[in-house]
């Protein structure tokens, strides 16, 4: 449709910037009872056990040096973060730097001992709180075609030209981690359209049509993935990636489904959620539409099947080496150490006998990736790989667990030094 299209003005986008930091200069969030203690190696649960792969996690994160490298050397590396803790904790970019080009002595080394030689670890906590949440997030395969036809009906769209995305961040510390988005109408910033109104839109072409799935629901929860890949008829496969948001609020339906009693709490997952859908085809698409927020695509190369989608760092994801964070705590490009308890039906779903007894999923992973639902200082989202089995992992996933930072030596050491971070 036409009033999707178009491009604006400097002055305009000067507009935009200034109305964005209007509307978010008094909202400044705060992190009253933030703490940062030192760990050791030793201390840390199941850094001594066999069950990491140290490798996976080592070329994930020289994957990240490939966006750390070229940044500015005298910045700030937490360059998001709101308390002044966290910015001077994570050093600046050049610290990082210097970790990077050691990373190549690594084979002398071997991964283990290259990130105990290089990092310290540390937990941060939040009014004394030691665990979060953890949940999981993979890369779907949808059925699509070029073409709208037969049972492709459903759009997977590319982001509009006048869908305007401010990060606050970036024009006023004191702001970072907020955003907004809308489009410019009159000089003045408007609200974008909601999911429900997107999707009230029946007369979509190219270039916004992307790609035609045979999948409403699919199509839904591939949105709150953030990517996916899809096939088409003539056998090739393209992967669609997060390429703007509709500046709405996320709402998980998962909550809608609870408030209306149509599925209990303890049993809410994404497999629960994706059955009541299909099972309830009068009433899908209203619930979908509660959540406001919309995704927008771009269309990319499956360079190498055995990695994932670009993450928010713009780096290839690593199977259960990548996670998503909240940047105010973790910037893209930190190693994080998880201790999560799993369940044997997340480890392996398709598996009929696997054990519903708990244990710990221990493992070292690289902050690469952010999310709408992704909130907290213990707080992460594992990426699972691609396809059904990683969606299964993925949609049981909902544990309790905690995560440490790795920071370099001598950024920890003379941080702790000072007196920083609180404690006991």
């Amino acid at each position: 449709m036409s009033k999707y299209m178009g491009a604006f003005t400097t002055l305009l986008l000067l507009v935009v910037i200034g109305v964005a930091i209007y509307a978010g200069w008094k909202s400044k969030p705060a992190a009253p009872g933030l703490m940062i203690e030192p760990v050791s190696f030793k201390d840390l649960p199941g850094w001594s056990s066999e069950q990491p792969s140290w490798q996976d996690a080592l070329d994930a994160f020289q994957r990240s040096c490939a966006a750390i490298l070229p940044r500015a050397p005298d910045e700030p590396f937490a360059r998001r973060a709101v308390a002044t803790d966290i910015r001077r904790l994570y050093g600046r970019n050049e610290d990082w730097q210097k970790v990077c080009r050691n990373a190549p002595e690594s084979a002398d080394l071997g991964p283990k001992s290259f990130f105990e030689t290089y990092f310290d670890a540390v937990i941060i906590s939040e009014n004394r709180e030691k665990s979060g949440l953890f949940t999981g997030y993979y890369e779907p395969v949808l059925n699509g075609s070029r073409d709208r036809q037969g049972p492709f009906q459903t759009p997977l769209l590319a982001r509009p030209e006048d869908l305007v995305m401010v990060e606050l961040g970036d024009f006023r510390d004191a702001l970072a981690g907020q955003r907004i988005a809308g489009r410019v109408l009159g000089g003045r910033l408007q609200p974008f359209e909601s999911r429900a109104e997107i999707e009230a839109v029946d007369d979509w072409t190219e270039p916004l049509a992307i790609v035609w799935v045979d999948n409403a629901i699919d199509a839904f929860f591939l949105h709150i993935q953030g990517s996916g890949r899809v096939a088409l008829p003539d056998g090739q496969t393209i992967r669609v990636n997060y390429d703007g948001q509709n500046g709405h609020p996320y709402t998980a339906i998962g909550r809608t489904l609870i408030d209306r009693g149509a599925i209990a709490r303890e049993d809410v997952s994404l497999q629960s959620i994706a059955a009541w859908l299909e099972a309830n085809p009068d009433d899908a698409d209203e619930v979908m539409n509660t959540n406001a927020s919309y995704i927008f695509f771009r269309e990319i190369d499956v360079e190498n099947p055995a990695l994932g989608p670009p993450g928010a760092q713009g780096i290839a994801l690593t199977p259960l080496a990548s996670i998503a964070v909240d940047r105010l705590y973790y910037p893209l490009g930190t190693p994080v150490w998880l201790d999560i308890s799993m369940t044997g039906q997340i480890l392996d779903p398709a598996d009929e006998t696997a054990s519903e007894d708990y244990t710990m999923f221990n493992n070292l992973t690289i902050a690469q990736d952010t999310g709408g639902a992704i909130k907290g200082v213990q707080r992460a989202d594992l990426y699972w790989g691609s396809g059904p089995k990683a969606g299964a992992s993925a949609g049981l996933m909902k544990q309790s667990g905690t995560m440490y930072a790795l920071i370099p030596k001598g950024l920890t050491s003379s941080f702790l030094q000072a007196g920083e971070g609180g404690g006991p």
